[in-house]
């Protein structure tokens, strides 16, 4: 899956995590305009920053799954 960060404040960032098929998981950061592909499920978009933020995510799943 894309997860694209779209819309908040400047030169913020989210946390983005999955779990993987063989149990483990990934996890990354996207900054403001920034996109990740990332697989797995449970993907889980989280809040690093010392204040909160709101803001707009894109997920794009891959019509092939």
């Amino acid at each position: 899956m894309r997860v694209c960060y779209t819309k908040g404040p400047a030169e913020s960032l989210v946390a983005v995590r999955a779990n993987t098929s063989g149990g483990g998981n990934v996890a990354t950061n996207i900054y403001l305009g920034g996109c990740v592909d990332i697989g797995g499920t449970d993907i889980e978009i989280t809040n690093p920053n010392t204040e909160p933020v709101s803001g707009t995510y894109l997920a794009l799943a891959d019509s092939k799954s």
